[in-house]
This record gives C-alpha cells, structure tokens and sequence, in this order.
C-alpha cells in the first residue's frame, strides 16, 4: 500500500469526491474539477498548463477557460496535502 493510499479515504461522486485524511482526521469534499486532476498522471498534474489541455479535451473544453480554475484548484490540493 502507498504512503498516500495509507494516509487517505476516498470515495467518489457524481460530482467530486470526499477524501479523508487519517493522520489529521480531517474531511476535505473536493469539486469534480479537483477529482480530476488527482487522477491525472503526476507529470501532467503538476503542470496548470498541460493539465488544462488533457482536461479541456476530455471535457470538450478550450484549455483556456479551464488554466486560471486549474491552477487555483491546484493550489488548494497543494494546501491540503493531496499532492
């Protein structure tokens, strides 16, 4: 089991996903868009860019609209300790 599968619970929705933190026992209830980018691959992640065009495309979305939201949400995963 991986040091990130052993700190977290998650269960999915139809529109997010609830993740719970074992070591603080904090509940974080995370929005589609969030959801998305833990499961995209770690080099694309990382990068407001990249992880806007591979979202913008499986939404049918210009990656531009989605950067700006991206990145934010990705600074909230980075507060929280998911990635």
């Amino acid at each position: 089991m991986s040091a990130l599968a052993e700190r977290w619970l998650h269960r999915n929705w139809p529109d997010g996903m609830v993740v719970f933190d074992r070591r603080t026992g904090d509940t974080h209830a995370l929005d589609a868009l969030s959801s998305e980018l833990l499961l995209l691959p770690d080099a694309t992640r990382y990068d407001p860019l990249q992880a806007a065009q591979m979202l913008g495309d499986r939404w049918g979305l210009a990656p531009e609209t989605l950067q700006e939201r991206v990145s934010e949400a990705l600074t909230q995963l980075r507060r929280i300790e998911l990635i």
